[in-house]
């Protein structure tokens, strides 16, 4: 078995007892949790969550963004990343500070 195999049937295992311990909680007006059955007979679950109490204000925060630069993401796919990074950027604080790598996959 792969070391690839063997991390995602333990990853499997503890969702399958996440869901079981999600499962057995009375359901509130702040927590959803879906289910699906595939065809193979395999489970999936999604679990959505929202928090009771207000969020802290947040501190400064420090963003690294590693930015495709291949050949392959030219024409619409470089606009669509460009789109992208600037909503990113332009949703961050004063203070926030970003670290902008370029990668070339």
């Amino acid at each position: 078995m792969s070391s690839r195999s063997r991390i995602i049937s333990a990853l499997s295992t503890y969702f399958a007892l996440l869901a079981v311990s999600v499962v057995a909680a009375p359901p509130t007006a702040d927590s959803r949790l879906a289910t699906y059955d595939g065809p193979a007979g395999e489970s999936y679950f999604a679990l959505s969550l929202q928090p009771t109490k207000p969020a802290a204000p947040a501190g400064a925060q420090d963003v690294l963004v590693l930015f495709d630069t291949s050949a392959s993401q030219a024409g619409v796919y470089r606009e669509h990343a460009l789109e992208s990074l600037n909503a990113l950027i332009g949703n961050l604080g004063n203070k926030d500070r970003v670290s902008l790598m370029a990668i070339d996959l």
